[in-house]
């Protein structure tokens, strides 16, 4: 630890004409005077001096040289001590912002993670009600998934595994806060667990979290962050819906996304909304040209959701099926204007991209009654409805009775529409 009498005041002169940093970031003594102010924190009380100094430590914690000499001057000592004594919101937020900045060392996140009542100080604040404390620490926690990926046998596996409350914690932040920050924070790390498979093991995700309440959680973080239906989405809400599909996904093939009566569950019907939620968007073609990769992503996780459910006969809302029809004829219309105007290669939408969305139509007509064909088809406009209709008959491996289960439907459509204008 660094004590004001440890350095002589001729030393801090040597010290003084030092750079730190190859860009003469700022000087030796200018840092070793702020460590020294963090150290006596608890005597002299915070002050808006130190916060600023503090402030501007944490900005140039993202250089290299500077991590290395924070832990050359035991940062990571102070750090432990501030976090012990110290009950300031503010202090404990720059404190971890900083601690996140040297977690991006490979060395320094090691160092840490030897250090057990360190680990400690910092999971703790997974208690936290502090929005801002809770975001800078889910990065740490970002950072150390990174880690844990890349191996497994690292000690943090150890720390996370044993902290009884992290999977608690996580779970009650998506299903409580109101926080956007928060939430995509909590996503991001979340979406970076799920990926992480223990050498004979079961998935990390189901280590760590209770599967069971985690499902309710992430239904309740979407609807706080795409609250309403919206006419398109930001980058930021793109990224938070494209990691809580990757999410959902991981449960859905671990065999634990299930619902006790699909009809009337709460949970099944909030994530049917859910859904819809995702798709209603891309109903207007300025979301779909030029198509980003973000989307192309998004709406093939959420078929994939939509088939698994198919194919367990589970009865999907017509008003969802009817938009990804509407979809296939818009995308199949953009892949013809795009050879006939000879669009750049980035503005056309990939081929594959749209044989597996009608792949995804003909799986449905397989499984799907007449009658239900015909509810998705009624709410399609009559040129899309008559134009999914040919694209089974038009498919080659359309059976003879897919065939006759196509005209019935068309009779089926006909008399209804008959019936309504009557």
């Amino acid at each position: 630890m660094i004590d004001s009498q440890d350095i002589s005041e001729q030393e801090l002169e040597v010290l003084k004409g030092d750079a730190v940093g190859g860009n003469n970031l700022c000087s030796s003594k200018w840092l070793i005077n702020t460590l020294m102010s963090l150290c006596q924190v608890h005597e002299n009380g915070w002050t808006k001096e130190l916060e600023s100094q503090l402030c501007i430590l944490w900005d140039l914690s993202m250089e290299e040289e500077v991590v290395s000499y924070l832990i050359s001057y035991d940062f990571l000592k102070i750090a432990k001590k501030t976090l012990v004594v110290s009950d300031e919101p503010r202090l404990i937020e720059i404190i971890l912002g900083i601690i996140g900045n040297i977690c991006c060392n490979k060395e320094a996140i090691d160092t840490i993670a030897c250090d057990q009542e360190l680990v400690t100080q910092i999971l703790r604040y997974l208690a936290s009600e502090d929005s801002l404390i809770l975001i800078q620490l889910l990065r740490i926690l970002q950072l150390i998934v990174c880690k844990i990926w890349q191996n497994p046998e690292s000690d943090w596996t150890v720390h996370f595994t044993e902290c009884e409350f992290l999977g608690d914690s996580i779970t009650f932040m998506l299903m409580s806060s109101t926080n956007n920050d928060l939430l995509l924070a909590a996503m991001n790390f979340l979406e970076s667990v799920s990926k992480i498979s223990l050498p004979h093991e079961n998935s990390f995700l189901k280590k760590l979290f209770k599967i069971d309440n985690l499902i309710p959680a992430l239904l309740e973080s979407f609807m706080q962050v795409i609250s309403t239906e919206k006419d398109g989405y930001s980058e930021v809400e793109l990224t938070f819906i494209r990691h809580w599909l990757i999410v959902l996904i991981v449960i859905m093939e671990s065999d634990s996304l299930k619902f006790e009566d699909y009809e009337n569950d709460e949970n099944f019907l909030k994530l049917m909304e859910i859904m819809y939620r995702i798709l209603e968007p891309y109903k207007k073609s300025y979301n779909l040209y030029p198509m980003q990769r973000s989307s192309i992503d998004i709406i093939t996780d959420t078929l994939r959701i939509l088939l698994s459910f198919h194919c367990c006969d589970v009865n999907i809302p017509p008003k969802i099926d009817h938009i990804i029809g509407t979809l296939i004829i818009t995308l199949e219309t953009g892949m013809s204007s795009s050879k006939k105007y000879d669009l750049e290669a980035e503005e056309q939408i990939p081929p594959s991209f749209l044989d597996f969305m009608i792949k995804y139509w003909l799986q449905i007509n397989k499984l799907c009654t007449s009658e239900q064909i015909v509810e998705i088809l009624c709410l399609c406009t009559s040129e899309v409805s008559q134009c999914l209709m040919i694209l089974i008959q038009n498919d080659s491996k359309t059976t003879l009775e897919m065939h006759e289960k196509v005209e019935n439907c068309r009779l089926l459509l006909e008399n209804l529409l008959k019936k309504n204008n009557m």
